[in-house]
């Protein structure tokens, strides 16, 4: 018993069982509101932790469902990108251009399935009417996580195997910053790193700007100009000196021409004739001339 309670029993006179009861009694109620004090502390700590475990399921369920897994990047010169979680489903429509971002705005493909939301924009009236006008197609899928990505890359391939100029390929994640960096999506972030193996002149502001077939359209110009500068050379045709040496005592120049052909480098022989002063007499000369050239097959 508490010495206070116990001194204050002391100073009453009364009978020994009266005292006794009314000690058993103050205990009692003592020991019932110290054991309900403890039942509510663990109760407010049990619910407290409850909370914590919700809302660490929460965030964590949050931060898996809206992280995505695959990017489909879709160009034609609308570019936009589907961002798609672990569960095929699209979490976020992105567009890339000016044209990209008023198209995503009409579509409603949020939560669907992703074949769902490929499906509705290549039927869209806006992909239709750009392949009717020979406009080129790229589907590129970026696979963060590469068994799924494998899996939408050949979807999407299936999908549009039988559609002319339409191109589909993977791309790996670590070329997704620097296409975000440059400002373009990856389709057209592929096809600018092709054009800039020949040429600086064409700027992400510029590329992001065109259409793909365009930009296709540039790189095979800047593919045939660099085979055009490596081929074989021009071909030519050279006049041949000679000298000749006259009977007598005079010297004469000859000239003569030589014509060659083949392939390649080559070596041509021209003939020449002339007729030379000497100090006593007139002598003839007989010279033959040599001509190197090179030959242009284009």
């Amino acid at each position: 018993m508490r010495p206070d309670i116990r001194e204050a029993f002391d100073s009453i006179h009364a009978e020994e069982t009266l005292k006794d009861n009314t000690r058993r009694f103050v205990m009692e109620e003592l020991e019932k509101r110290q054991k309900k004090q403890r039942s509510i502390g663990w109760k407010m700590a049990y619910a407290v932790a409850a909370c914590l475990v919700v809302c660490l399921a929460l965030v964590g369920g949050y931060h898996l469902y809206f992280s995505p897994t695959t990017i489909i990047s879709i160009d034609v010169n609308p570019s936009i990108e589907l961002s798609v979680n672990r569960f095929d489903k699209v979490v976020a429509v992105d567009g890339w251009n000016e044209d990209g971002t008023a198209f995503a705005e009409t579509l409603d493909v949020m939560y669907q399935d992703y074949q769902d939301a490929v499906e509705e924009i290549l039927e869209s009236d806006t992909i239709t009417q750009c392949l009717a006008r020979d406009e080129l197609l790229s589907v590129a899928v970026v696979e963060i996580d590469e068994t799924q990505g494998e899996a939408v890359l050949e979807y999407v391939s299936q999908r549009t195997a039988q559609q002319e100029n339409t191109y589909c390929y993977g791309v790996t994640s670590d070329e997704v910053e620097e296409a975000h960096s440059l400002g373009l999506s990856y389709g057209k972030y592929k096809v600018y790193e092709e054009i800039a193996q020949y040429t600086t002149h064409l700027s992400p502001e510029e590329a992001n700007d065109m259409t793909m077939r365009q930009l296709r359209d540039y790189l095979a110009q800047l593919q045939g100009q660099e085979e055009s500068s490596s081929g074989p050379e021009g071909s030519s045709s050279h006049p041949g000196n000679g000298t000749g040496q006259g009977a007598g005592n005079g010297q004469g120049n000859g000239a003569g021409n030589g014509q060659g052909s083949g392939m390649g480098q080559g070596i041509q022989t021209g003939s020449g004739s002339g007729n030379g002063q000497g100090s006593v007499g007139k002598g003839k000369g007989q010279g033959g001339g040599h001509q190197y050239g090179k030959q242009d097959n284009s």
